[in-house]
């Protein structure tokens, strides 16, 4: 949450600036849009949360993590299958230029 009561996933997608936000990533420059799934003030916190949005945002890394959790149980976590399971299901755009996505 922001001082303007914007609700995002993460401090560095909803950073309060004008435009889009600076990132440099693998040596490369990159801009993002804040990303926020509401106001509170306008909706509350319960509603933000539970709203489509948001919702679909949090699953894409809920079933990445299931996936990993089902070749570790599998025993089957070679670089190739853990490689092939994540590409298979992507990060959110945003997220795919943040090192914290990649554990960094």
């Amino acid at each position: 949450m922001t001082a303007d009561g914007a609700v995002g996933p993460c401090v560095y997608l909803n950073m309060m600036l004008e435009g889009p936000i600076p990132r440099s990533f693998c040596g490369k420059p990159y801009r993002v849009d804040r990303l926020f799934f509401g106001r509170l003030g306008e909706e509350s916190l319960l509603d933000i949360w539970e709203g489509e949005v948001y919702v679909a945002f949090r699953e894409a890394f809920q079933e990445r993590l299931k996936a990993l959790q089902e070749l570790i149980f599998l025993k089957r976590s070679s670089p190739e299958d853990v490689g092939a399971v994540l590409a298979s299901r992507p990060l959110p755009e945003p997220c795919t230029t943040c090192y914290k996505a990649y554990g960094l």
